[in-house]
């Protein structure tokens, strides 16, 4: 039920991962505040003020200050590894994603964690970079987790070029109807965000409209409106768990601007 009111109350976004720009030098104050504390955080403090030094200086777009939170990522504390994830998940830097990546590629051992690995192909999933299309659809149902497999697919989904397609179509007609049968929500989903059209849940419509459309097919800059109920599920699966300024404007001013949904709305 609580999700059913959280997807009602979001509205669409623009969810097209525009390349990301090359973020603007913060302010060197900030930045010496940033690197100081989190240095401290990490030389000095336990893992809870780890995970808040990270929290506290998301924002700061530095390569420095991403250095030290992809320290996190090698920390023995699984909620710390999880929390640097989560943050460099929201980072619009290269260098956030470099380490994303690095992670994946590297460690062989994070993978034997379900939860972890889905929340680390979500991070890179949410960079919308065509650069990750190897990440994931790297032995894609070799995690078979709904977490894992939803994350690879709809990361791709959330990647804006013809390999994304290509690719979605290519795992959906490998991998046969008994491996995609309880995805198929996932793949619609994200073939109609990066396509425009609807084929339902039918494996066969898809690859039909494939053949027909493949050779000259071109993948929009930006995603045409997906029917209500897909937008809302896209949106629910990409922000649900975003900090809340990063929500829809629209549905942090009905909460009242903290969260908190005000009375009568």
């Amino acid at each position: 039920m609580l999700n059913l009111l959280i997807a009602a109350s979001l509205v669409a976004l623009p969810s097209v991962q525009d390349p990301e720009p090359q973020p603007s030098p913060p302010d060197p104050e900030v930045l010496e505040k940033a690197l100081e504390e989190l240095e401290q955080a990490f030389e000095e403090g336990e893992a809870a003020d780890r995970i808040a030094a990270m929290e506290a200086h998301r924002k700061v777009l530095d390569p420095e200050v991403i250095a030290w939170i992809a320290k996190g990522l090698k920390d023995k504390d699984p909620k710390v590894q999880a929390a640097a994830i989560g943050t460099l998940r929201f980072q619009p830097h290269p260098e956030a994603l470099k380490a994303l990546h690095e992670l994946y590629k590297r460690d062989k051992k994070l993978r034997k964690d379900d939860q972890l690995t889905a929340k680390l192909l979500k991070a890179i999933g949410q960079h919308g970079s065509p650069d990750s299309i190897d990440v994931l659809t790297d032995d894609v149902w070799e995690n078979r987790t709904m977490g894992c497999v939803q994350a690879r697919i709809l990361g791709l989904g959330n990647i804006r070029s013809e390999e994304s397609v290509e690719e979605l179509m290519g795992l959906m007609k490998k991998a046969g109807r008994w491996k995609i049968q309880h995805v198929m929500e996932e793949f619609r989903l994200a073939l109609c965000h990066l396509t425009g059209a609807d084929r339902g849940e039918s494996q066969e419509a898809w690859q039909a409209w494939w053949n027909d459309n493949k050779k000259t097919f071109e993948v929009a800059a930006r995603p045409a409106v997906m029917p209500r109920q897909l937008q809302r599920r896209w949106d629910l699966y990409w922000w649900q768990d975003a900090p809340p300024e990063l929500r829809p404007q629209r549905d942090r001013e009905k909460r009242g601007g903290d969260g908190r949904r005000r009375k009568g709305g």
